[in-house]
């Protein structure tokens, strides 16, 4: 793994930026993570500027207590100002499952 720059927050859970939207705050509070795997982080550093990519996978439970896995592509971009690393954006989405056997 790159080495994140002096103080890049490491957490790959960061804080929500942006105002919830209301299917995710049906959700909110109610899937609990047990555990997570950060996978193939890497890092570029550009300046004041560093881009980390990774893969998370969560596990967890639904609302009903049933175990789940969730796979994520992860994007975090931090920014250097007056010293300090912040997130100035993020994004998470599904990994999408292989096909288990070729179509027809």
């Amino acid at each position: 793994m790159d080495e994140l720059p002096a103080g890049v927050p490491r957490s790959p859970l960061p804080a929500p930026r942006s105002p919830l939207t209301p299917h995710r705050l049906l959700a909110t509070g109610k899937i609990k993570v047990d555990s997570y795997d950060m996978v193939g982080p890497r890092v570029q550093l550009r300046g004041d500027v560093a881009l980390l990519t990774f893969n998370l996978i969560s596990r967890g439970r639904t609302p009903k207590g049933e175990p789940i896995v969730v796979r994520w592509n992860s994007t975090e971009v931090y920014a250097r100002s007056n010293g300090k690393w912040s997130i100035i954006h993020s994004h998470w989405s599904f990994i999408k499952p292989l096909p288990l056997a070729p179509p027809g």
